[in-house]
């Protein structure tokens, strides 16, 4: 879903009985390769960073490659452990 007013489309939740618990703003720039997804996340209070989905392992550890990195330079936590390490 769209919404063009943030402040309104939060009002709107508000009234329905919803309660806010986060507030978080981020951008994401999205690529595909090779049915690969890549994604470039930007968010408050850390490095931007990649992220790699794709349908196996090998497959992830051959975009690493290409777009010029090494596996060790890679971890896989999620974005709640990227906040806690920075």
């Amino acid at each position: 879903m769209e919404v063009e007013d943030f402040e309104r489309t939060n009002l709107i939740l508000e009234k329905l009985g919803y309660i806010s618990k986060l507030y978080q703003e981020n951008k994401r720039i999205s690529y595909t390769l090779d049915d690969i997804e890549i994604e470039i996340d930007t968010r408050p209070l850390i490095p931007p960073y990649l992220e790699i989905e794709a349908k196996s392992l090998i497959d992830i550890e051959e975009t690493i490659k290409k777009l010029g990195f090494d596996v060790s330079q890679t971890t896989s936590m999620n974005t709640i452990k990227v906040y806690k390490k920075y």
